[in-house]
């Protein structure tokens, strides 16, 4: 399959902060895939993805959700999930202008996931399908009481309050080879904000009620010993 040169840019957005992405096209393509990325990495991380995707005769854009990466915005920061939402309708769109024959589909992965599970709720308008990649429907890390109330009460008092994720590399691969490239990596960050942590517990506990809603083709990829997300989540 004849690939493109791939392309990075930005999105400028008005009063929304800007957004930095990823174009990698394929020559004759028979659609396109918005990647998602998870917590507190960016689209850097997921260049086989999109060359995987490119193999199989698709484009693919993948964009730094703000607070991310490139793109701007206080690190890990949101007034509300759906700024979330947002930014992957900014990218949706940037990747129908520049591919606009043949569907279009939104993979996530990991919080990405659980992003593209609200987008299917309230805006799949036009989105022939969504990829889940171990969705963040549900966390299999456990959250110590004091963490909880902190996050909780300074998303109120402190909302960009950073606090620790607690996410080693230990924990996102057995590959040593992935979990190096991650300590090693300048833009990936350790720290959450306390409006995040609310916001994405809140989105959880909103996702699983409303499954019923969900009227998609979904593929959902789960790993049965994922330490991250829990599996039974996405089962549910």
């Amino acid at each position: 399959m004849a690939t493109h040169q791939p392309e990075s840019g930005t999105l400028e957005g008005g009063d929304a902060p800007r957004l930095y992405f990823r174009w990698h096209p394929v020559a004759d393509a028979r659609g396109v895939v918005v990647v998602v990325h998870g917590l507190a990495e960016h689209s850097g991380r997921y260049v086989e993805v999109f060359e995987a995707i490119n193999a199989v005769g698709c484009a693919a854009l993948g964009v730094d959700l703000r607070g991310h990466g490139h793109s701007a915005g206080t690190r890990v920061y949101i007034d509300r999930f759906t700024d979330y939402l947002d930014d992957v309708g900014r990218a949706v769109d940037e990747a129908r202008v520049r591919q606009p024959e043949g569907p279009l589909f939104v993979l996530g992965h990991s919080m990405g996931g659980l992003i593209a599970t609200h987008h299917a709720l309230s805006r799949g308008a036009g989105i022939a399908g969504y990829i889940l990649s171990s969705p963040g429907l549900r966390s299999a890390i456990k959250i110590p009481g004091w963490k909880n109330a902190l996050g909780m009460t300074m998303s109120k008092l402190w909302p960009k309050l950073a606090i620790p994720t607690g996410i080693g590399s230990d924990l996102l691969s057995t590959d040593p080879a992935v979990a190096k490239a991650y300590d090693e990596d300048p833009l990936v960050t350790s720290k959450a904000t306390a409006r995040w942590y609310a916001e994405f517990v809140a989105a959880q506990a909103d996702a699983a009620a409303r499954a019923g809603e969900l009227k998609h083709p979904f593929l959902m990829l789960l790993g049965e010993d994922d330490k991250l997300v829990d599996p039974a989540g996405g089962r549910d």
